[in-house]
C-alpha cells in the first residue's frame, strides 16, 4: 500500500499465501480489496480477535484502522476518534492488541506527549475512550534514572494492561496506568521491537489455513 508520501490513484493489489496449496493467490473483489490509502509506518501489523490491523491515512490525510480478515479475507474499516482542533498537532502512530480489543496509540509532535485510546466493545468506533492523557515522555523517573530526557515510544500493552515502551534506543519499560510508575523490564530490544502474547498448545498448524498476507 506504499507510504505516505507515495500514493496511488488506484486500489493496491493483493495476494494471500494458502499453506493448503502453496502458492499465492489474487484477491480480485472488488469488496474485498482496501480503499486507496497507505500505511503510515512499516511497524508490524496487530493481530487481534482473528483480523489484521494497521493505522492507515488517506490522501487527506485522514488516519484509520484498516482491517483485513483472515476468515472471510475482506478489508474493513474502523474509525478513530475525532480530535478537537485545540488539540495541536497529535498523531495517530500505532494500534495494538488490549485484552480482546485494540487501543490506539497518539504522540504530539511538539512534545513527544502520549495520548492512549482503547476500543471498549470491538469493533465499535463510538466506544473509543481515552484510556489516559499526557503519559510522561521527557523525564524518566527512578527506576531508570540513567535514562532521564530520552523519548519513549509505544509498542504494545502486558496482559496486566501495563504499556509497554522502548526508551532511547532499545530499553524496553512498562507503565502502570493506575500508579502512573515506570518500570525497568531490563531487556533491550531492536529499534523496531514488537510484543505479544501467547498461549502454549501442542496443536500443529492447519496446512488449509491461510496465514500470510502481502497487500
Amino acid at each position: 500500500m506504499g507510504s505516505p508520501s507515495d500514493f496511488v490513484k488506484s486500489r493496491p493489489v493483493v495476494e494471500v499465501y494458502s499453506l493448503s496449496t502453496g502458492e499465492w493467490r489474487m484477491l480480485s473483489a472488488s469488496a474485498s480489496l482496501p480503499p486507496v490509502c497507505a500505511k503510515i509506518s512499516h511497524r508490524p501489523l496487530t493481530f487481534a480477535n482473528g483480523p489484521l490491523h494497521w493505522i492507515a491515512v488517506t490522501n487527506d490525510k485522514k488516519r484509520f484502522v484498516l482491517v483485513f480478515d483472515l476468515g472471510d479475507e475482506v478489508f474493513r474499516q474502523i474509525l478513530l476518534p475525532e480530535l478537537p482542533s485545540y488539540t495541536g498537532k497529535m498523531m495517530w502512530t500505532r494500534v495494538s492488541v488490549y485484552g480482546n480489543s485494540i487501543a490506539g496509540f497518539q504522540r504530539r509532535v511538539e512534545t513527544g506527549q502520549i495520548n492512549i485510546w482503547v476500543m471498549k466493545e470491538y469493533g465499535v468506533a463510538s466506544s473509543w475512550t481515552k484510556f489516559s492523557h499526557q503519559c510522561p515522555t521527557l523525564g524518566m523517573p527512578s527506576p531508570c534514572p540513567e535514562f532521564r530526557g530520552a523519548v519513549l515510544r509505544p509498542i504494545g500493552f502486558r496482559r496486566n494492561g501495563d504499556a509497554v515502551f522502548v526508551l532511547g534506543e532499545g530499553k524496553l519499560v512498562c507503565w502502570n496506568p493506575e500508579s502512573k510508575e515506570f518500570k525497568d523490564l531490563r531487556m533491550i530490544g531492536d529499534h523496531n521491537p514488537y510484543i505479544d502474547s501467547y498461549i502454549e498448545s501442542l496443536v500443529l498448524l492447519d496446512k488449509a489455513a491461510n496465514v500470510a498476507v502481502t497487500p
